[in-house]
């Protein structure tokens, strides 16, 4: 069946919709979008009920990306020699040129004051890197600001370092890949499950092959082996990605195992819940291009496994995670500090100075925090600002109950042999689920450490530290 048919468009909300250039849309606004960027159309916005340059905004807003129309038109087309294009991947290493070549897209909006397509921003389409973009379409609407993924090597000057860091390792962890391995093979060629935690976080490689990540594919229905497949692949994203904080390889290496071992499960779900969020998917995304669904005769065509594994999780994830997420219009920055911040958890198990290094890095992620949501909406008041920040940090709680969740259905898969999830997935979230209940940290105490340091927010006047206090 295609699972596709079952996807909402995230533009006009039409049901009949698929995976259209970076999105979720339907064959509508795919053709608009496309003939919108191809013929480079002028729009002008009159706030009438079938505004194009509203619906064109609204494409930009979900994820639309003009460099994927381009590239599709360029593929169709014939090669011109007397036309100067740049071969295939011959961005990874630029040349030199002394025409007058219009400047870098990333540096101009999409649109024209009015609500028209930037002619220099669609000009350049073919002449850029096409994998990411940074695009704003405020002209029309003041009120409304895109954001696609940054270039890694420009992220500096849109972000604060902390944060341009961390979104630098979110892309380096993706691209660890093994270039011959795909999902499409068989559980037993791509993972493992019988091994113990600390061979695991030593050799993540061993639990699972570095396949691709297609967590925005979602070309079809989770399966029972997906189930697995899915889980191992996951395990190995996270372990990847906190070898590559040096905050983290900071640690002694038995805090390092005790620090990871209780916090991975956590840091999982933040990602599969940011992933879904990015997706627009109604259930949960897969890193292995398939999903979960909440449509309830979707679930009655899967394996009670998946069932079983998913039903509870989906609900709380979208109501409680996604749904927030899409209220706020979470950023990938926010997203890449607050999977810090889960990580670096104090715990009493650590060392003395394991403990001394934990708060100080959070407070540094913190500071960032501040720094970032500032910076991105640098129109709000303070008060605004420290709302935002407070809401983004009571999804943590969330966080810890889906982590929660699945350790108890985790076990329970187990017990009867299940989706395969003895060994390594038992042995962590049986763990997982005892140390959650011998730890006495509050998970607000986090949100209130936003006014116990010296940070950007300290110097706030009263009735906003008041403020911070309610929202908590």
């Amino acid at each position: 069946m295609n699972t596709q048919l079952y996807l909402k468009c995230r533009v006009c909300g039409d049901n009949k919709a698929g995976r259209h250039y970076g999105t979720i849309a339907c064959s509508g606004c795919k053709g608009f979008f496309r003939r919108s960027v191809w013929e480079q159309r002028e729009y002008e916005c009159r706030y009438r009920n079938r505004c194009r340059a509203c619906r064109l905004a609204k494409c930009i807003e979900v994820g639309m990306d003009m460099r994927a129309v381009q590239s599709e038109r360029d593929t169709r087309k014939k090669v011109r020699p007397s036309v100067h294009t740049s071969p295939p991947h011959s961005w990874s290493t630029p040349s030199k040129s002394t025409s007058n070549a219009p400047p870098q897209s990333a540096a101009l909006s999409p649109f024209q004051a009015g609500g028209a397509v930037n002619r220099a921003f669609a000009g350049t389409l073919s002449a850029v890197p096409t994998e990411r973009i940074v695009v704003t379409a405020s002209c029309a609407h003041p009120h409304l600001s895109v954001s696609k993924k940054a270039p890694v090597e420009t992220t500096t000057t849109e972000f604060c370092p902390v944060v341009a860091h961390l979104m630098q390792l979110e892309a380096k962890c993706d691209s660890l890949v093994n270039p011959t391995c795909e999902f499409d093979e068989k559980f037993h060629k791509l993972c493992r499950v019988d091994v113990n935690i600390e061979t695991a976080f030593r050799q993540p490689g061993i639990v699972a092959k570095r396949t691709p990540p297609r967590w925005l594919a979602l070309d079809r229905l989770t399966t029972l082996e997906d189930v697995q497949i899915a889980w191992c692949r996951s395990f190995v994203l996270c372990v990847d990605w906190a070898t590559l904080l040096k905050d983290y390889t900071d640690l002694s290496t038995p805090d390092q195992y005790v620090l990871l071992r209780n916090r991975i499960v956590s840091v999982n779900w933040l990602v599969h819940t940011y992933k879904t969020y990015q997706s627009g998917v109604d259930g949960v995304a897969l890193v292995n291009g398939s999903y979960y669904p909440r449509d309830k005769q979707l679930q009655a065509m899967l394996h009670p496994g998946c069932n079983q594994y998913f039903q509870n999780i989906a609900e709380h994830l979208m109501c409680d995670l996604v749904f927030p997420m899409r209220e706020l219009k979470m950023d990938e920055g926010e997203f890449c500090i607050l999977k810090a911040l889960i990580l670096f958890t104090e715990d009493m198990r650590l060392s003395e100075v394991g403990r001394s290094h934990v708060k100080r890095v959070r407070e540094k992620y913190i500071d960032s925090l501040h720094i970032h949501v500032s910076s991105q909406h640098q129109s709000f008041p303070q008060i605004q600002t420290v709302r935002r920040i407070s809401r983004l940090l009571m999804l943590l709680p969330s966080i810890t109950l889906l982590s929660q969740q699945e350790d108890d259905t985790v076990q329970f898969l187990a017990l009867f042999n299940i989706a395969n999830l003895n060994g390594l997935p038992y042995e962590l979230h049986s763990h997982h689920s005892m140390s959650l209940q011998s730890e006495d940290a509050d998970p607000k105490k986090l949100q209130l450490s936003l006014l116990d340091h010296s940070s950007p927010s300290s110097d706030l006047p009263s009735t906003i530290m008041s403020s911070v206090s309610m929202l908590c």
